[in-house]
């Protein structure tokens, strides 16, 4: 499997988002409908996310790639800003176009301590005698 950046930016596009389907700058768009797996390859493969998908800001976190998000016409901005806050950052400015996304600065770095999540699970509720 080769996971070295092929491209500087992906676009990751909210499923009902299809202005974003095609560009005229040229940069490679990851369609919600591809397989999990070449989404997620083209996601690893990439230096920058463009995403009015949530989805794709929380797997580019996850694979510790900046992202941009770009404002979504379907879209509430809630679910952004409650992911954001929900990992201890701050709500984030969406660009409104590719082309100021392209301009923008990424998100701030996720920060999540999952060992914390996991501790505070009540294990000793599901523990058997």
């Amino acid at each position: 499997l080769n996971l070295e950046k092929k491209r500087k930016y992906l676009i990751v596009p909210n499923f009902n988002d299809k202005d974003f389907y095609k560009n005229h700058l040229g940069i490679k768009v990851s369609l919600p409908t591809y397989s999990l797996r070449k989404i997620l390859l083209n996601i690893a493969q990439s230096e920058t996310i463009i995403s009015s998908s949530l989805h794709g800001i929380i797997l580019a976190d996850a694979f510790g790639i900046d992202s941009v998000i770009l404002k979504s016409s379907n879209e509430d901005p809630f679910k952004y800003n409650d992911y954001l806050l929900g990992t201890d950052r701050e709500p984030f400015t969406f660009a409104d176009n590719l082309e100021n996304a392209l301009k923008s600065k990424p998100i701030e770095k996720c920060n999540f301590d999952y060992l914390k999540l996991i501790d505070s699970f009540p294990f000793h509720l599901y523990q058997s005698n």
